[in-house]
């Protein structure tokens, strides 16, 4: 199915059928909107709280300095990545402001809008949001939205995250776009299931729908920050995902800060002959607790002088005191190449291009259709349930009894009253065609929804699976890696469909359960 022809194809019906309907003034331009935004590339938000990590991971996924990264509330704007080069290199970012007019500016613009002075705030609050433009070909079906925080210090940063996502509603027109463009979320997480974590998370699921779980992928990040953060990771985040299961897809451990100043084999060479003049791990360790320790002229016991230290600590400008521990204690304990590739390891970044290449960049249309299809879903049942077609038989009842009591009437009066109802009232047939017509449109959508839902549930499955390898034979793994496939080309088998449905009520893991409750569903649906 051509998920995206046979989306515009109902949605242009809906249109049609809506503009001679009495329904025209209450979603003809909604409707308009999502035929104009359904060939857009998908929208991809990143939210979490404040100091979470989002510039950094946004910098580390794009390869570039692109988002503002400091200890302070710095991103106090929406910023939208889209595909595309700049008109003039000099002024690389398009500001466009709440009133309506747009403006390519500098970085040195953006260096304005820092911090939480007066002056930041005033300017930032006459922006609607930046838009920076890059030749990265993953942007070319996706828009990448970076958010300002939530729980900033300053309330106008949060206030813009939750409306962004639509958890307020919007004051003013310009803002409607905001309110409802977000596809999929990618949401940081701290090392602990928060509650206004799942305050936020919880508000999405009820803008997003069904999708909302499948759709949003729960990152841990800033891992180098401790060490228990570190190397107890993957309890954490089995922790995190356990708590927030209701809400998320899955939960992926990070450290954008590693990856981002990871050394290169050259510098990490000078760095570990620098760190091997220290006489003990003892003597490093120790050294490295503070940054304090580490940039004292002398140190005791130790013969390695503030100037050869200063040399590899300032290797990569700005690079985080934690970020810089870990890389120089694994630098110590293992071979330059080892040390890099547990350093890797470490970040969890390429893991993550992986998650979000398979939940989001290969799934773009997917998620596009999906967006629309809930949003026809949420306006069809309004009509057909919730007051529509109730509201036009009440008035369809009260003026045939206004008719009835008109016969008393004198007749000249009466056919006056007659005339007045009768031109304006809907009869019995034109109520029944209404309510055939809405209801063939929704079986056309929930056909597509149904068709949609299929692929979320392969991909969910298929990501069970990823991580969870190790519960399944290798033949398994093979075959159900294909049959979940976005592009199975599996034939129908009576046998393997029997194998699986076995399988699924003899496992006594849930994971394998669902796993292969899909497998059997999938070849009844081949």
């Amino acid at each position: 199915m051509d998920y995206i022809f046979s989306t515009k194809s109902v949605l242009s019906e809906f249109i049609q059928f809506i503009k001679e309907s009495p329904w025209v003034n209450d979603y003809s331009i909604q409707l308009q909107q999502l035929l104009s935004g359904i060939d857009e590339p998908c929208r991809l938000a990143i939210a979490g709280r404040v100091k979470a990590g989002k510039s950094s991971l946004v910098n580390t996924l794009l390869g570039g300095d692109f988002a503002k990264v400091g200890v302070t509330e710095t991103t106090a704007t929406i910023n939208i990545f889209k595909y595309g080069t700049p008109p003039d290199s000099d002024f690389p970012i398009q500001c466009c402001y709440v009133d309506g007019h747009n403006e390519w500016v500098s970085k040195i613009f953006l260096d304005s809008l820092q911090g939480t002075s007066e002056d930041s705030l005033t300017k930032v609050s006459e922006i609607k949001h930046l838009v920076y433009f890059i030749n990265d070909a993953r942007l070319q079906d996706i828009i990448l939205i970076d958010t300002p925080g939530t729980n900033a210090v300053v309330d106008e940063h949060q206030n813009q995250t939750e409306l962004y996502f639509g958890l307020r509603r919007r004051h003013n027109s310009e803002t409607i776009e905001l309110t409802n463009s977000a596809d999929a979320v990618i949401y940081l997480l701290g090392e602990v299931a928060h509650e206004s974590n799942q305050d936020f998370l919880s508000n999405l699921n009820e803008t997003l729908g069904q999708r909302a779980n499948i759709n949003t992928l729960g990152i841990m990040s800033q891992i180098d920050l401790s060490d228990d953060r570190l190397y107890n990771k993957k309890e954490r985040t089995i922790d995190l995902q356990l708590r927030l299961s209701n809400y998320i897809s899955s939960v992926v451990p990070i450290s954008a800060g590693l990856k981002y100043f990871l050394p290169d084999r050259k510098e990490a060479e000078r760095m570990k002959s620098v760190l091997m003049l220290f006489n003990s791990e003892e003597n490093l360790m120790n050294c490295l607790e503070m940054e304090t320790i580490y940039m004292m002229p002398t140190l005791p016991g130790i013969q390695v002088s503030l100037e050869e230290r200063k040399s590899i600590r300032h290797l990569a400008e700005g690079m985080p005191w934690r970020v810089f521990v870990v890389i120089a204690r694994e630098l110590y304990k293992h071979d330059v190449d080892s040390a890099l590739r547990i350093l890797e390891d470490y970040s969890g970044i390429e893991r993550l291009r992986n998650v979000l290449n398979k939940q989001f960049f290969e799934r773009s249309k997917i998620l596009r259709c999906n967006n629309v299809v809930e949003k026809l879903c949420e306006i069809l049942n309004n009509i057909l349930k919730y007051g529509g077609l109730e509201k036009l038989r009440e008035e369809a009842s009260i003026k045939d009894r206004c008719l009835n009591e008109c016969s008393n009437l004198s007749t000249e009066i009466s056919v006056v009253l007659k005339s007045m109802i009768e031109k304006h009232m809907k009869s019995a047939q034109y109520l029944k065609d209404t309510e055939t017509e809405l209801i063939k449109i929704k079986e056309q959508v929930l056909k597509i929804k149904q068709e949609t839902e299929r692929i979320n549930n392969d991909f969910y499955c298929l990501q069970l699976l990823c991580d969870n390898k190790g519960i399944f034979k290798s033949e398994e793994l093979e075959e159900l890696s294909e049959l979940l496939s976005y592009n199975t080309k599996t034939v129908k088998c009576n046998d393997r469909r029997e194998y699986w449905q076995d399988l699924s009520y003899r496992s006594i893991s849930e994971i394998k359960q669902t796993i292969a409750e899909r497998a059997y569903q999938k070849y009844d649906e081949l």
